[in-house]
């Protein structure tokens, strides 16, 4: 089967990078020097997690249950982090962006044959994303996503 179309329903590092670069920049460039620092960390850890992801392709490695999980659970904190970082800085485009990576996350996990136990801000953010205006194939991509995720 294809990919998605849709970069939000795509789950390559190399898409979810694309996502997340331009909403980290926005939220640096609005940052304090005193917050850059703790910023910088928390954006070198996603990008740590991207390489993760990007070894784990269906052709690489396959991890265990237990390291999937602990992968979901650092990816679930750092994204909560940008997302209330965002909120804080009161940009609301910003933290909306932050809040969608986690449906490529999710379909990661999803992907490889992970759980997933905490589903309000998945829930939350394909509700955002579902609350535009798309096209019909967009709409059945996401319906697709949303059925793979339902499943893990």
């Amino acid at each position: 089967m294809p990919p998605p179309a849709t970069p939000l329903l795509q789950t390559s590092a190399t898409s979810i990078r694309a996502l997340f670069e331009p909403a980290f920049k926005q939220l640096q460039e609005q940052s304090s020097d005193s917050d850059k620092s703790e910023l910088a960390e928390t954006g070198q850890a996603m990008v740590q997690a991207l390489l993760v992801i990007d070894r784990t392709s269906p052709a690489e490695d396959v991890l265990n249950e237990n390291d999937i999980n602990q992968i979901r659970d650092f990816l679930f904190s750092l994204l909560a982090r940008f997302v209330s970082r965002a909120g804080d800085k009161q940009l609301p485009e910003v933290k909306d962006s932050f809040q969608r990576l986690y449906i490529p996350f999710s379909l990661w996990i999803a992907e490889q044959q992970g759980t997933l136990i905490e589903l309000e801000p998945v829930v939350d953010a394909f509700a955002s994303f579902a609350n535009q205006q798309h096209d019909t194939g967009t709409l059945s991509e996401l319906s697709t996503a949303i059925g793979k995720i339902l499943a893990a």
